[in-house]
């Protein structure tokens, strides 16, 4: 194959691996974890606002910590606040308690059952 017929091909690659490396925000280090700044601030103020009534435990009384990440995605967070502690885990766009295992399973299926392009649709985003 001649250089000439590579060279699209080379540009294709070299642009997307660029675009790639380009969506990344800038990161933060959580609990000695690197993980993507946005992604973790939006992580806490939806899980703040959850475990605040679920413990009904104010905001400002809660720490959070960061068990496990998929990528630079929080996936499991901790919360401790006014003597109790829960695990919070990201399933698609939702975050559930531990205590809502049944919750949790049948967000998970509903997520198997759509087309792939639809499976990272951010609960209450305008679909077409």
């Amino acid at each position: 194959m001649s250089d000439r017929k590579l060279y699209p091909q080379v540009l294709l690659l070299v642009s997307l691996f660029a675009s790639a490396w380009g969506c990344r925000g800038p990161s933060v280090r959580i609990d000695g974890v690197q993980i993507e700044a946005s992604l973790w601030q939006r992580a806490r103020a939806q899980v703040t606002r959850r475990a605040a009534f679920e413990l009904d435990c104010p905001r400002a009384e809660l720490d959070l910590y960061l068990i496990r990440k998929v990528g630079r995605r929080p996936t499991e967070v901790g919360v401790t606040g006014c003597g109790q502690r829960e695990v919070y885990n990201r399933v698609g766009g939702s975050w559930f308690s531990s205590r809502q295992p049944h919750a949790a399973a049948a967000e998970q299926r509903r997520l198997e059952q759509l087309p792939r392009s639809r499976q990272h649709v951010t609960p209450g985003a305008r679909q077409k």
